[in-house]
């Protein structure tokens, strides 16, 4: 969705990219052993480049046919806007899983901006895609059961797959994310077998529910 025009906002944010900084990976997830940018270095990188050049990020949550989606626009000093929507769907139905469904949302969202992460071949964190590097994948012995911090991680990680799943809407999404995600649920498989399980329990749920859809 966009206003009429929008080339005042393009050259804008045109300037705005040029001069926005990379998003500092400064979280990490203990069970990947990797490091993330969160929504606040997301923001950090981003906003004074946009704010210099007449724009900013609006983030508004509303239902939409029965689905809490948050809608995110980036609106242009001359009145010109570009607006994405993303559906909000929580893990659990509780104000713990509302949250982290709001925060991964409004963090995915601002690609709107064209903002990226300190590595190019790592937007958004390891942890988010799955993907681990060599040196992670071999990284300690220790199983989640001995280490509390790689339970955490892998409680978060799981959680925010489980959320992405939810998001898949046909059977194909399904598959690219399982393909995505291969290296992570490969040592999630080794690491925390029980978490891989019911992770893959979750995905199968999922496409019964795409299958059970009706079709358009």
């Amino acid at each position: 969705m966009q206003s009429e025009t929008i080339g005042a906002l393009a050259a804008a944010l045109a300037k705005a990219q040029a001069e926005m900084k990379t998003a500092k990976k400064d979280s990490t997830n203990p069970f990947f052993k990797a490091k993330y940018a969160d929504l606040p270095a997301v923001v950090a990188a981003c906003r004074p480049a946009l704010t210099a050049n007449g724009l900013s990020v609006i983030q508004t949550s509303s239902i939409n046919e029965g689905e809490m989606v948050l809608i995110t626009t980036l609106a242009h000093s001359s009145g010109e806007w570009i607006s994405g929507v993303w559906p909000i769907r929580p893990v659990k139905n509780d104000p713990q899983g509302l949250q982290s469904a709001v925060t991964y949302a409004r963090r995915g969202a601002y690609a709107i901006t064209g903002v990226v992460s300190d590595d190019a071949s790592d937007d958004d964190g390891e942890a988010a895609q799955g993907r681990t590097t060599q040196s992670a994948a071999i990284h300690g012995s220790k199983t989640m059961n001995q280490d509390p911090d790689v339970e955490e991680g892998v409680k978060n990680w799981c959680a925010e797959q489980k959320t992405f799943l939810a998001n898949c809407a046909t059977i194909a999404d399904v598959t690219d994310w399982e393909e995505m995600r291969a290296d992570g649920l490969k040592r999630l498989k080794s690491k925390a077998l029980p978490a891989w399980s019911d992770l893959m329990k979750a995905k199968e749920a999922r496409i019964g529910n795409i299958n059970l859809a009706p079709k358009s």
